[in-house]
Formats: structure tokens, C-alpha cells, sequence
């Protein structure tokens, strides 16, 4: 595979950050981005684009049912992650 790129797909330009949680919050959040087939940096990314009203980027978003795509986190769930901070 000479001067092919080798891993992943991209996901366009992004910026790097590093986000240190309560070690206490993090299987929530690892349970929830499992629950909705997402891993842990696409469910954060999920959650904070729908919190500020900014578009989900496609990544964050893995396919529905074929009408295409659906929400995949619940508005709900965060409130309850919340709500116990």
C-alpha cells in the first residue's frame, strides 16, 4: 500500500483537547456512548453539539433503521447524568 494513507476514515479538521472528568462520571459516559453505538470522544462530541443547537457531525451520528438517521442520545439521559452532578 505505497503512499496510501493507512487507518480510518477521516473526520475533517478537528482540534484536539484534552477533558479531564470525575473519574466517577466516566462509565456513565462510557455506558451511554455504548448504548447508543457511538464510542466515548463521538458521544461527548454528540452531546455538547445538541447542547449548544450546532449540528451533530456525521461521525457522531452511526446509521438508524433505513429512514436514515436518528437521534441517538435521548435529551433524558443527560438530564439524569446531570441532575446527580
Amino acid at each position: 500500500m505505497a503512499g496510501g494513507k493507512r487507518g480510518p476514515k477521516g473526520r475533517g479538521k478537528r482540534v484536539q483537547h484534552t477533558l479531564r472528568t470525575p473519574e466517577e462520571h466516566w462509565a456513565v459516559y462510557e455506558e451511554q456512548a455504548r448504548a447508543a453505538g457511538l464510542d466515548v470522544n463521538a458521544y461527548i462530541v454528540a452531546r455538547l453539539a445538541a447542547d449548544h443547537g450546532l449540528p451533530e457531525p456525521a461521525w457522531a451520528r452511526p446509521p438508524g433503521p433505513a429512514s436514515g438517521h436518528e437521534p441517538r442520545i435521548v435529551q433524558g439521559q443527560f438530564d439524569e447524568l446531570a441532575v446527580g452532578a
